[in-house]
């Protein structure tokens, strides 16, 4: 439903102090630079000025310029500290006319007050499967937690189309209003300058050099890579920590904002280095960490796409973070290696359950459409029986279609964060040679003993966990949950359960981490039979 609101466009003679519920700057190709208001420092300095404390800054723009004014509003929080919050990916009609990936998206980034903010919960309608029916999420056995109000909105839009060269479509619009919790929000609209972005500086010419592959290397990357020679790896690929806070044997993954980006900068340098003439790199990362990265790598390598990897994790704030960003850059701007046979990749309007990919193979369904810049068919591993003892294990079909797609058999790989061997593996299989390295003993030991494994049985065994079956399943229990609510008239307590349910409390205090995440199930329900009530008055 399209909200009211007040929407004014920006003037240095007209804007206000903090006045603004909602700020959207967005890049427009159609600017003169000599009709230019101000630059861009001054620009981002007046959209932080006129947003209300509490307000929202968003940047629309081209996947390649974006970020550029995102690192503007984070360096200027002198002026009003407002951070980075998501990278949201709009879906567009596909953009046509240059070699490689289909672009399919604009960038819109959200940038939130430091400490707190508030943002309404926004829900689209669920998506069906082309095919089947069946909803596009495969929600293994959990739909009884399927909101029937719709899915809550995530960072990547797939359910608008917009015009790719539109420069801030009315959809697009429309959607960022209802994310805030004014009834009618005040929006300042800015138009920001599409610059002409710096032509990458090479400082001697790189030629091909030889390097000794099918290694896995133990030691810090940025030392090990500093002995290896330029213009050496055909493929070079990034998978590192992100600075989360997870449980590295070897490696602090809790530093300072600044200094993590530092670090990164030394071996991002390190990678383009070591590039081929025709190599590519491919860095994969959070997107708040790789705004900073494609505004220092396009000091040296030519930018290719900001490949957005929806790969769905589980619903946190306002808007669900689902996709990881792949900065895909290369060596020349256009004498590359790229496989266009291998550039296809499933329609995101067919599900990937496994019954309905052979139904329609056996009808003879195609579901194969052009790779775009969004990559949507390759999911997260999700299994404990498919990850080995790393906190952010890749999924090796990721590394066969990035291999695929930009090398020949007998190129080098290159991954300086080898963790559980996957690039290692991945090109292996595919008749690549590899170069590895990691910091931890644990890791180069694993991937050794994987690749020997690999040489000695053609596969990588795995044993499989045999679980006991719980007496009283995990649904079973939030059903039951869920007739309770419906028989009270309200969310059951603890002591509800203790006088009403067929079920022990203790059953649900084992099952779930804590009372609450059982009543999960009863609180979707119950939040659409409120909604329908509150109509039912109101009528």
């Amino acid at each position: 439903m399209q909200k009211r609101c007040i929407i004014d466009n920006y003037s240095p003679q007209v804007v206000s102090e903090s006045h603004y519920d909602i700020v959207v700057g967005y890049v427009s190709s159609q600017l003169p630079l000599d009709e230019l208001p101000a630059g861009r420092s001054e620009l981002v300095g007046s959209m932080l000025r006129s947003v209300s404390p509490s307000g929202l800054v968003f940047v629309y723009g081209e996947p390649d310029m974006a970020p550029y004014y995102s690192t503007e509003i984070d360096g200027q929080s002198q002026v009003k500290d407002f951070v980075f919050k998501y990278y949201i990916a709009v879906r567009t009609l596909p953009r046509y006319g240059k070699e490689g990936l289909v672009e399919s998206h604009k960038a819109l980034i959200l940038h939130t007050p430091r400490d707190t903010f508030k943002m309404s919960k926004v829900r689209i309608p669920h998506s069906y499967c082309r095919a089947c029916g069946q909803n596009l999420r495969d929600w293994g056995g959990k739909k009884h937690l399927m909101h029937p109000a719709g899915v809550a909105l995530s960072d990547v839009w797939k359910d608008l189309s917009v015009l790719y060269d539109e420069e801030l479509p009315a959809d697009v619009l429309d959607r960022i209003s209802s994310l805030s919790p004014k009834e009618t929000p005040r929006i300042l609209l800015v138009r920001l300058p599409r610059e002409i972005l710096p032509s990458p500086t090479i400082e001697h010419a790189v030629d091909t050099m030889q390097v000794d592959a099918n290694r896995v290397i133990l030691g810090d990357c940025i030392e090990v890579m500093r002995q290896l020679p330029a213009g050496s790896v055909d493929l070079a690929f990034a998978d590192p920590p992100y600075n989360l806070d997870k449980a590295y044997f070897s490696y602090d993954d809790s530093r300072h904002n600044e200094e993590y980006i530092s670090w990164c900068e030394q071996w991002l340098f390190e990678y383009q280095r070591i590039l081929k003439p025709t190599g590519s790199l491919f860095v994969v990362n959070l997107p708040k960490w790789a705004v900073h990265h494609k505004t220092y790598l396009d000091k040296y390598l030519h930018f290719q796409n900001w490949i957005v990897w929806d790969a769905l994790s589980e619903p946190r704030g306002r808007l669900m973070p689902a996709h990881y960003t792949i900065l895909y850059y290369t060596r020349h701007q256009a004498e590359y290696v790229f496989n266009k046979e291998h550039a296809i990749q499933m329609s995101p309007d067919f599900c990937m359950r496994s019954s309905c990919i052979r139904t329609r193979k056996k009808q003879g369904i195609s579901d194969e459409v052009t790779l775009s810049d969004i990559w949507w068919d390759i999911p997260r591993i999700k299994h404990k029986k498919f990850r080995d003892v790393h906190p952010c294990q890749l999924p090796e079909k990721l590394m066969e279609k990035i291999i695929a797609l930009c090398t020949k058999p007998g190129d080098i790989v290159f991954d300086a964060f080898c963790g559980t061997g996957t690039t290692a593996l991945a090109a292996k299989k595919m008749g690549r040679r590899y170069l590895t390295i990691d910091i931890d003993k644990y890791y180069v030991d694993l991937t050794l003993n994987k690749l020997e494994l690999l040489d000695k049985w053609g596969i990588i065994p795995r044993v499989s966990t045999n679980r006991e079956r719980p007496v009283v399943t995990k649904k079973e229990l939030q059903l039951e949950l869920l007739r309770l609510t419906n028989q009270l008239g309200r969310l059951p307590t603890e002591a509800d359960v203790k006088s009403h349910s067929k079920y022990p409390l203790e059953a649900y205090l084992v099952a779930f981490p804590s009372f609450g995440k059982a009543l999960r199930a009863a609180k979707v329900h119950g939040q659409l039979s409120q909604i329908s009530q509150e109509l039912k008055m109101r009528v």
